[in-house]
Order: C-alpha cells, then structure tokens, then sequence
C-alpha cells in the first residue's frame, strides 16, 4: 500500500492523525510526504475545510504524487 500526503494538510493534524492510524494499515505501507502539499491540490476541488495554503504549485504535487505512485509500482515488479 502506498500512502501519500501532503504536509501542509489541515484534517492531519501535522501528520498525527497518520501516525495514529498506521495500525490499521499492513506493515509495508509506503508513506511518501509532499513537503508543501495540502489536500486541496491532490485533485482540483479547490480548498477545504481546515486545509492550510499549499506552499508548492499544484503542478509540482501533481508531479510528485504522479512519480511517487510510479516509483512504488515499479517497486512491485
């Protein structure tokens, strides 16, 4: 499993509620942050409640969620 966040991403609480809920999760769960990221740009829905301002483009998470999921695909090979 892959899990991508963004660190800028106000429902996670910095990142606690992530580590709360590793349990939940199988043991090789790859986490990727997008330092700068939010959840407003992980699509194109615009701002959400709670969400801190990204401090990267959307291009750029757009980009690095785009080569994070290829890089763990091909890790699966």
């Amino acid at each position: 499993m892959l899990s991508i966040y963004g660190t800028q991403d106000g429902g996670l609480d910095n990142g606690k509620k992530i580590e709360e809920h590793k349990r939940y999760q199988p043991a090789d769960t790859v986490f990727h942050i997008i330092q700068g990221g939010n959840h407003g740009q992980f699509a194109d829905y615009g701002s959400q409640p709670g969400d801190k301002p990204a401090l990267i483009s959307q291009e750029e998470q757009f980009m690095e969620t785009a080569q994070a999921t290829v890089d763990f695909l091909k890790s699966l090979q």
